[in-house]
C-alpha cells in the first residue's frame, strides 16, 4: 500500500467522503492484521478510515471491500452496523470511510449472542450476495501438521466424522458476519453493533458461533479464551436451538479450520489452544456419527 497515510492521501480521502480535511486528526487504531484503520476527528464528525491490504475472496477470512460496503449499507439500516460514507479506489488501494462509533465497554458474551441471533434471523440481507464456499475437508498436510502439534488420533477421527456430517446435512443459508471476534463487536449506547464486515456471506450460521467461541480467536482478538460461564451466557442469549445443535455436531470440523488458520499465521499459542479444544471435544464424544 504505497503512499499510505501521506498528507495528500489523507486530504483526498476525506474530501471525497464529503468531510473537511483541514485540521483533521488521525489516530491509528490497534488490531488490524490485514487492513489499516484510523480514527479521524474532523470538523464534520469523527469517522473511521480503512485502507485495505490484499483483496481476496479466498480463505477462511476473505477481504472484500465491495462486500463490506454492501453489508454496511444493509446493516446500518437495520441498526447493526456503522453508517458507510464512502468507498473508493486510491493509488494506495481501496479505502472505506464510515462513521466512527464509540464502544462503552468490551462486548459481553450475552450481548454477542443476541447480536448474532438477530443477524442470523434476518430474512433478507441485501449486502450478502456472496455465498460462503463450504469446503468440508481437511487436507493431508493439515492433518500431519495438527498431529505434530498435539492433535490426538481420537480428535482426528472426530474431525473426519464431523466433516462427513457437515457435508451430508446442510442447513438453509443464513446471513453470517464471517469474523465475529470480540474486536469486531461494539457495545454502543444503541446496542451491539458489528464492524469489519469484509467477509460477510450467506452460509452456515454455525460458522459464526465457532469463530466467537474459538479459544484461538479469543486469544488473538479478545481477552483470552472464554470461561465456561461466559460460553453458557453466550449460548443462552443466542437461544436458537437448531443452530446450537448444528454447531455442537460439527464443532470438530469448524475448529480444525480455525486451528489451521492460526497455524498458518504463525500463532502457535492460538493454534495450541484450538488443538486443546479439539482433543477435549473428542474425549467428550463430539463428532460421533449417529
Amino acid at each position: 500500500m504505497k503512499d499510505i497515510a501521506s498528507p495528500a492521501w489523507q486530504a483526498q480521502v476525506l474530501a471525497a467522503a464529503g468531510l473537511e480535511p483541514d485540521g483533521a486528526r488521525w489516530q491509528t487504531l490497534p488490531g488490524g492484521r490485514v487492513n489499516r484503520v484510523w480514527r479521524v476527528e474532523t470538523a464534520t464528525g469523527t469517522v473511521a478510515v480503512k485502507a485495505y491490504g490484499p483483496v481476496t475472496e479466498r480463505g477462511l477470512f476473505p477481504n472484500d471491500p465491495r462486500a463490506e460496503w454492501a453489508a454496511l449499507t444493509a446493516g446500518w439500516r437495520a441498526g447493526r452496523a456503522p453508517q458507510p460514507l464512502h468507498l473508493a479506489a486510491t493509488p494506495a488501494g481501496p479505502v472505506l470511510v464510515y462513521r466512527y462509533l464509540l464502544a462503552l465497554h468490551p462486548i459481553r458474551p450475552a450481548q454477542a449472542g443476541r447480536a448474532l441471533a438477530a443477524l442470523h434471523r434476518s430474512a433478507t440481507w441485501a449486502g450478502l450476495a456472496r455465498t460462503a464456499p463450504e469446503r468440508w475437508r481437511l487436507p493431508r498436510g493439515a492433518q500431519v501438521r495438527l498431529r505434530r502439534w498435539g492433535l490426538t488420533e481420537g480428535a482426528l477421527g472426530a474431525i473426519r466424522n464431523a466433516l462427513r456430517d457437515a457435508a451430508r446435512h446442510r442447513p438453509a443459508p443464513a446471513p453470517v458476519h464471517g469474523d465475529p471476534v470480540p474486536a469486531n463487536m461494539l457495545a454502543t449506547a444503541d446496542g451491539p453493533v458489528l464492524i469489519d464486515w469484509q467477509c460477510p456471506a450467506l452460509g452456515d450460521a454455525a460458522t459464526d458461533l465457532a469463530i466467537y467461541l474459538s479459544p484461538g480467536m479469543q486469544r488473538r482478538y479478545g481477552a483470552g479464551p472464554l470461561s465456561a460461564g461466559a460460553q453458557s451466557r453466550f449460548r443462552r442469549a443466542y437461544g436458537r436451538s437448531a443452530v446450537l445443535s448444528r454447531y455442537d455436531r460439527v464443532a470438530p470440523a469448524l475448529h480444525a479450520r480455525i486451528a489451521m488458520h492460526c497455524a498458518q499465521r504463525g500463532d502457535r499459542a492460538a493454534a495450541a489452544s484450538e488443538i486443546a479444544l479439539l482433543n477435549r471435544l473428542a474425549r467428550e464424544g463430539r463428532g460421533r456419527l449417529p
